[in-house]
Formats: structure tokens, C-alpha cells, sequence
């Protein structure tokens, strides 16, 4: 298992830097559903799996803030796009939202514009409380990746009360230490 712990401080920029991206959304361009986290706290989640991710290798976090959302690359890798998905359970599914006009079975997933998609995901056990809102520190887990097309091939559909999702379990994922014999 490979972790990455996020400081306080470290915490404290990527929240500062996704709640400044959710400001520059128009409403009607959110798409989040979540009975647990706000859209702004979604964006921050996202931002601290982006930053584990980028530390990790050896990278760095695209820290700019675009009007309308970004082009749906998190970062780059050996000249390989990367989408980072964060998923605060423990083990929690990586997934991808279905957009209209998808086909996954030709390969056509609008949100899925990388070469390559990463799983980071929080220790939160449902019931138990949730410490992905903690202030302090945050351990942050880095479940796996695959390429575009095992995510498409290996994927199922399922709407888990949030609409529809291709989802991947974590068990169907490549160890992230594979990720350096690209």
C-alpha cells in the first residue's frame, strides 16, 4: 500500500486552491451529487488526491484556476496524461461519471479524457465519522491506476443513487509501483 500523509499546511493550500476553483464554476455547470460533502469540499478532496499523487511521482499539481473547469488532465507522467480520482472510503470504487452521449463500448467517455487514471482514496468506514474533514493532516492512500483502455474494458456501470457511473472495485487495479515501468 502506498500512503502519502498531507500536512496541515500542505491541507491548508489545496483547500485554499479548490474552493477558489469551485468559486469560478457557474452552478448550473456542477454536476456533483453527494449527501456528504458540498461541492466545494468535493473540489478539495480532489485537490489532496491530486497533490498525493503528484508527490509520489514526482510530479507537480497544476495549480492554475480556469472560469469554466479544467481540460480534465490533473498531470502529467513520463508524457502520459492522468486523471486523479478520490474517493474518501476506504477501498472505495474509482469512478467515472457518465456523461450523455457515452458509449463505453466503443471506447467513448467524455470525463475520461486521460491516458492514464489513478485511484487516491481516504480511511473514512462508513458509519464510523468521517475524517476527510478533519483540519489537521490527512493520510492519503493511493489505491491504483490503470490505462484508459484496461478502465474502459474493465469497467462496469452501475448508479449508485448519484446517477450513472462506471466504476472499477480495487482489486481490478495495476499496484501503483507498475506505474514506473511506463
Amino acid at each position: 500500500m502506498n500512503a502519502i500523509v498531507i500536512t496541515k499546511d500542505e491541507r491548508s493550500r489545496m483547500a485554499s486552491i479548490g474552493t477558489a476553483r469551485n468559486a469560478c464554476k457557474r452552478p448550473e455547470m456542477s454536476r456533483r451529487m453527494s449527501d456528504v460533502f458540498s461541492d466545494s469540499e468535493v473540489d478539495v478532496l480532489g485537490m489532496m488526491g491530486e497533490y498525493a499523487v503528484a508527490e509520489y511521482l514526482g510530479s507537480s499539481v497544476d495549480e492554475s484556476i480556469h472560469m469554466h473547469g479544467d481540460n480534465g488532465t490533473d498531470l502529467t507522467f513520463k508524457g502520459q496524461t492522468v486523471s486523479v480520482k478520490y474517493n474518501h472510503r476506504w477501498r472505495g470504487f474509482l469512478m467515472v461519471e457518465e456523461r450523455q452521449g457515452d458509449d463505453i463500448h466503443s471506447g467513448l467517455v467524455n470525463d475520461l479524457k486521460t491516458d492514464l487514471i489513478v485511484l487516491s482514496h481516504g480511511k473514512c468506514m462508513p458509519p464510523k465519522t468521517c475524517v476527510c474533514r478533519d483540519s489537521g493532516g490527512i493520510v492519503v492512500v493511493l489505491a491504483g491506476w490503470l490505462t484508459r483502455d484496461e478502465f474502459i474494458s474493465t469497467a462496469s456501470h452501475r448508479d449508485l443513487g448519484l446517477g450513472g457511473r462506471y466504476i472499477v472495485t480495487c482489486d481490478k487495479l495495476r499496484p501503483m509501483h507498475e506505474i514506473w515501468e511506463l
